[in-house]
């Protein structure tokens, strides 16, 4: 899975994470066999449409800072539209 994902290093993605009811959106910085970074990551409290011109940023989220994520844990690694804007930061 890890060479799958690494073609996504320095870009804005979003994830999701079993167990966990929200989304996460940051660059990834770092793949390896059993965790990936997000840079700059925020949770993602409500995502808006998947794909709209006019919004590249979720409808609301949060700034957490740097993660680090079990592989095991990723459900979901993709790109949509409000993935792709600008990263909120303290």
């Amino acid at each position: 899975m890890s060479n799958i994902i690494e073609k996504y290093i320095g870009q804005n993605v979003a994830i999701a994470v079993d167990a966990d009811r929200y989304f996460y959106r940051g660059i990834l910085s770092k793949v390896d066999e059993t965790f990936l970074v997000l840079d700059c990551a925020s949770v993602v409290l409500e995502t808006g449409l998947y794909y709209n011109k006019k919004r590249t940023i979720p409808a609301k989220e949060e700034f957490v800072g740097d993660m680090i994520v079990s592989i095991n844990k990723i459900s979901m690694i993709y790109q949509p539209s409000w993935s792709q804007g600008q990263l909120p930061v303290e």
